[in-house]
């Protein structure tokens, strides 16, 4: 019952978020090669009130002991909070990419697409 399979649809198009449907952000950064430099990074994001749902890290290739580190967030990109916490975040890391915002349906609030618009 609790097995679940992802399926991701990717496109150069943005989408136009329902703003009362909770959404995430994805995004991959690097950070410096120092003492604390990911609890840093981490740390921007908690100071913007932005909740971490995924971390994952990645070796970069050719380059030892560099990683990239792909994160989730709650919050789409239209929010001030998740803006300017991205932007704070940009200023501390050599790389960021940001992939997009998205609707969060893993999420109990988000998942209102399951129900029909009706609940109960």
């Amino acid at each position: 019952e609790e097995n679940w399979t992802r399926f991701v649809i990717i496109s150069g198009l943005e989408i136009e978020l329902d703003p009362r449907i909770p959404a995430k952000t994805s995004m991959v950064f690097t950070t410096p090669h120092r003492e604390g430099a990911l609890a840093h990074c981490l740390n921007i994001l908690a100071e913007h009130d932005l909740n971490l749902t995924k971390l994952e890290s990645r070796p970069v290739p050719q380059r030892p002991w560099e990683y990239l580190f792909y994160v989730d967030i709650e919050g789409s990109l239209e929010s001030d909070s998740a803006a300017i916490g991205i932007a704070a975040l940009r200023r501390e890391c050599p790389y960021l990419r940001v992939f997009g915002s998205y609707p969060a349906r893993t999420t109990a609030a988000g998942a209102v697409d399951r129900y029909n618009g009706s609940e109960g």
